[in-house]
Parts: C-alpha cells; structure tokens; sequence
C-alpha cells in the first residue's frame, strides 16, 4: 500500500464537507459538540512565496481578504488582501490553484485546508486582449531609471493593482470592454500619498500610453511612453511598460 501522509487530513476533511459520508473514525461527542464542522473558515488569494507547487497535496500560501461593498443588487463588491499575513494552507484534491486565484480555507486537523474543483478561472474578455484572473507582472524600462519589475494583485473583479515601488504605482482594469492601463508617478513626497501624475492608454494625447505590442496567449502588452505623449514620465527616463502573466 502507499504510504500516503495527508491521508488523515484528507479524511478529516471530507468529513467536515459531509456528516453522513463520516464512516472513517469514532464519534467524540463532546468534541465535536465544541467544534462545528466546517468551521473556521476563511476566503484567501493564492501568492507565490518563492517556491510555488505545481501539484495537490502541497502547501500553497494564501493571503486572508475581507469582501465587502454596499449589499444592494448592482453595487460593485470591495475585495480588500492582508498582504502582510500569508498563511500555509493545504490543497487536498481538485486541481492545483494559479497565482492569483481565491480559495476557501477550512481548519481540519490543526492544519487549514482547501481543495478545488473543475477548470482553471477563465480570462476576463476584454478588448485587445482577454486578460487572465490572476496575478500578473509588470516591468519597465528607462535610459535614467533603469529597469523593474513588480506584481500586479487581482482583486478578484475587474482590476489589478500593486503597492508602491519607488515613486511609481500602476493599475490594470477591464473597464467598458476595453483594457485601461495607467502609470502614477509621485514627483515629491511619498508614493500613495503625495503630488502626482498619471499616464494612461485611455487619456488625451498629453498624458498618453502608446500600445506597441500586443500578445494574447500568453499574455503580454507593451506600452511606449515619449516626450510628446507622456512627458511627466519620460522627463525622468522612463521608456517602456510591458504587462505578462
């Protein structure tokens, strides 16, 4: 037989999910009076800390995230992710989760668990280029700056944004059927909070993006920036923008 270790776990786990399939183990009436099934619980976005699985029955990290938003019909949901508290969870079954992707975690057997089911989350249609529902990488470009890379966190609806890199921070939403891509540089102060300036491919010419390059499987879009379109950037040599999975 195969030594399997997570084999306890995954017991554990179905349990939870279903009282009258719990055959496997003896009833403890006052434990289980204390804890109810399926409870903790909590809904978490699937990071990378270095060394990401590619498989189930592996650890994955995922960050906790509170939704939130007006509970009337229309109203645009709020995800909010504490990026400062990745917590271990194992995937039990279903398939392995993309970076990115939202999860539900179940404590069972001192450990947090979750398993997932069915096809991986489809891109969200938009306009040049359907954009995948996971985290996604931006990196630039400049004869003065140098260059950089960060990530893009998905909120789970329609945008992607990241934390303040240098005087820099960047948003990529799917907004009227179109891609929006914006760049705000903080000219003094500190990035979120002091003056500052935006570039996008949705503004007038003046503080305008250039679409130079467009991949849609993988995904990639590249984003000029010059003197003429966008000089709040290209003063301080910034040349390039280009967003992959």
């Amino acid at each position: 037989m195969t030594l399997d270790p997570l084999r306890p776990l995954r017991l554990r786990w179905q349990a939870a999910r279903d009282l009258e399939g719990d055959r496997s183990r003896l009833r403890n009436p006052g434990r289980d009076a204390l804890s109810p099934r399926g409870e903790p619980r909590f809904i978490g976005q699937v990071v990378s800390g270095g060394a990401t699985p590619a498989a189930v029955d592996h650890t994955f990290l995922v960050l906790p995230t509170r939704i939130s938003g007006s509970e009337s019909e229309g109203a645009p949901g709020t995800v909010v992710v504490d990026s400062s508290r990745p917590i271990p969870v194992v995937m039990v079954g279903g398939r392995p989760p993309v970076i990115g992707e939202f999860v539900v975690a179940h404590a069972t057997g001192g450990r947090w668990v979750a398993d997932l089911s069915g096809s991986p989350p489809s891109n969200l249609p938009c306009s040049p280029c359907s954009i995948p529902r996971r985290g996604l990488t931006v990196s630039w470009s400049g004869a003065i700056s140098g260059g950089g890379t960060v990530g893009l966190t998905y909120d789970g609806m329609n945008q992607w944004r990241n934390d303040c890199v240098g005087p820099l921070s960047f948003r990529l939403a799917c907004e009227g059927g179109a891609v929006v891509f914006s760049v705000t540089i903080f000219t003094s102060g500190a990035c979120p909070d002091g003056p500052s300036q935006s570039c996008s491919n949705s503004t007038a010419v003046s503080n305008a993006l250039t679409l130079v390059q467009q991949i849609c499987d993988p995904f990639l879009l590249m984003y000029q920036v010059t003197a003429s379109t966008c000089p709040a950037l290209a003063d301080r040599g910034y040349q390039q923008f280009t967003i992959t999975q």
